[in-house]
């Protein structure tokens, strides 16, 4: 008899471990870490976003968590199949306490943040899993991060790092909106 060692409980509560300590691992200077300076937004219309090997859950995954502006705190919402995407608030990046809700489409890789329009003190890490994404005609290591303007009906540039080894877009946002994993061709 095999045992696969996705299904045991010890890799699941390891995977989730390392994906907690890399969202409170923020570092404060270094290459992945926040530009200050406003960066022109990138707009096109040639957005490969990414789409789910397997059409197995129907609805979002979300997540409801109260953060403290004083305190901070992390939102976590996935699976195993699908991966971990979350955001982690530093203590001072909001300036009042909020409840923030973290909305997750894994068959779209779609991510919804509320209250809509938020706006953070400093830079705000996200990290968009794409472990069961199919990346058919997709270049991995281009993947980025997308923010929906929805005034202008366009999807602009955000940036990120692509992390192969853990399949997940680490990024960094300055508001609550919606957000996608896709390669501009």
């Amino acid at each position: 008899m095999r045992i696969s060692l996705r299904k045991t409980p010890l890799f699941c509560i390891s995977s989730l471990f390392i994906f907690i300590i890399s969202l409170i691992n923020c570092q404060k200077q270094g290459p992945s870490s926040p530009s200050t300076e406003v960066i022109e937004n990138k707009t096109t219309n040639h957005i490969v976003f990414l789409n789910s090997r397997t059409d197995r859950l129907k609805e979002w995954i979300i997540s409801e968590k109260f953060i403290s502006a004083s305190k901070g705190g992390s939102i976590i919402v996935g699976d195993e199949v699908s991966g971990y995407s979350g955001i982690h608030i530093k203590p001072g990046d909001l300036s009042l306490d909020s409840m923030i809700k973290f909305g997750w489409d894994p068959n779209r890789y779609i991510t919804e943040l509320s209250p809509e329009g938020l706006k953070f003190n400093h830079p705000v890490r996200i990290m968009l899993s794409y472990r069961d994404a199919d990346l058919r005609n997709i270049l991995e290591n281009r993947l980025k991060i997308w923010y929906h303007n929805e005034l202008e009906n366009l999807w602009e540039f955000t940036g990120g790092e692509v992390n192969e080894i853990e399949r997940q877009v680490t990024g960094y946002i300055h508001h609550f909106s919606r957000y996608a994993l896709g390669e501009d061709d």
